[in-house]
């Protein structure tokens, strides 16, 4: 690394899920939302090790994801030419809102101090084949905030009334981040806890989504925490 860069930062890793990397490797010392992501990923085989690619880049007609930089209508990501034509069965629409929470820890589990003032944010990470920038290099990012409750970390109600819609491009690589911060009016806003679900293990309606804490466990105040949210 640059001998100036001192933060032990993260990089997105969906755009090495989407080239089919076998490995990404992250700093795993900073909990920051792109691990957070990555653990994600690996629960949704229950932590077993391994998860398989996408059909996308297993198939015997992959081939046909890869096109020449001459021919029309391409796609490319990271300078990486894709046929446009091939990523349109990996689109999907999704639409969300946050109804409540549960057994909100403090951050960190602290002890002492006063109750928590929690808001959720939704963060989708994907990427975009066809209408991406030579700045964003094919990442394509959205994101949701509800507003905070005061002081109730232990049954907050959101009871969103209008739904948020995210437009996935790449549904098998495409990642969806909940986490849960504690509103600071004086400093910078902590988090409490998070759970990234793949987009293709998501499930249409009422859902309970279980939270973790930043080491990526369930367990102390972490027991029973979690959000209750609408997906169509």
């Amino acid at each position: 690394p640059s001998s100036i860069r001192v933060a032990s930062s993260n990089y997105n890793p969906v755009i090495g899920w989407s080239m089919g990397c076998q490995l990404v490797a992250l700093n795993f010392q900073t909990a920051d939302s792109h691990l957070l992501i990555n653990y994600g990923r690996f629960r949704e085989n229950g932590g077993c090790g391994y998860v398989l690619k996408p059909d996308a880049l297993t198939l015997k007609k992959v081939s046909n994801l890869l096109s020449s930089p001459t021919t029309t209508n391409n796609a490319n990501i990271c300078g990486i030419q894709f046929s446009a034509n091939s990523t349109k069965s990996a689109e999907t629409q999704i639409k969300l809102r946050v109804i409540s929470g549960s057994y909100l820890p403090k951050p960190r589990e602290e002890k002492v101090g006063e109750c928590i003032d929690p808001y959720v944010k939704i963060e989708l990470f994907d990427v975009d084949y066809i209408n991406n920038s030579n700045k964003q290099n094919g990442y394509r990012y959205d994101n949701h905030c509800t507003h905070f409750i005061h002081d109730n970390g232990f049954s907050p109600v959101w009871n969103e009334t209008d739904f948020k819609t995210f437009h996935v491009i790449s549904k098998h690589v495409a990642m969806l981040l909940f986490s849960v911060w504690d509103n600071e009016m004086t400093s910078k806003d902590r988090l409490i806890a998070a759970a990234a679900i793949p987009i293709n293990c998501l499930r249409h309606g009422i859902r309970s989504v279980k939270l973790f804490d930043l080491n990526n466990t369930r367990s102390g105040a972490f027991d029973f925490a979690s959000l209750l949210v609408e997906i169509r």
